[in-house]
């Protein structure tokens, strides 16, 4: 059961949020600030993103039922590293009219437990990148800089095209 249950939930933090146990909740709309630390959120049904502040720090988001979308017109999340992760059948991350707007060095998204879509658009260019979205489309915008991926960890971009279709 989700310990924080809120239309509009705002946490603020010195430290980090959830860093050590993610933290259940039950919000519509997130906004979270930590000026160190990590923010670990799971959310039971779904959630969106008005604005999610860590600079440098690592963000760890999770809809084990439902989708994360944007609810604001501007930045969405600013961190060194962070994870989106949606795994129902109603989830992912972003829209192909409104993708989750980030600041962020290394992007992790995998909506492959239901092959949903990933939308993301990048302020600042990428260090890292690993999106899996299974049969799901990928849509990733950067709108400065570049794709640098100095990790070695598997494949970047996971987006298989249906069963009935093949590679040519």
């Amino acid at each position: 059961d989700p310990g924080l249950i809120a239309g509009s939930l705002t946490l603020q933090a010195v430290g980090g949020i959830g860093a050590a146990d993610a933290i259940e909740i039950d919000a519509d709309t997130l906004t979270v600030t930590s000026a160190g630390g990590t923010v670990d959120l799971v959310d039971s049904d779904g959630f969106a993103l008005d604005v999610v502040s860590a600079a440098g720090q690592t963000v760890n988001l999770t809809a084990t039922s439902g989708a994360i979308t944007d609810n604001n017109a501007g930045l969405n999340v600013t961190a060194g590293t962070v994870t989106f992760t949606a795994s129902s059948a109603t989830g992912g991350v972003g829209t192909a009219v409104d993708a989750i707007e980030t600041s962020v060095g290394s992007l992790n998204v995998d909506t492959a437990a239901n092959n949903r879509d990933a939308y993301i658009t990048e302020a600042n260019g990428l260090t890292d990148l690993n999106i899996n979205a299974g049969a799901g489309t990928v849509g990733l915008t950067l709108t400065a800089g570049a794709i640098v991926d100095t990790a070695t960890d598997a494949e970047d971009i996971i987006s298989y095209a249906r069963a009935s279709e093949k590679w040519i």
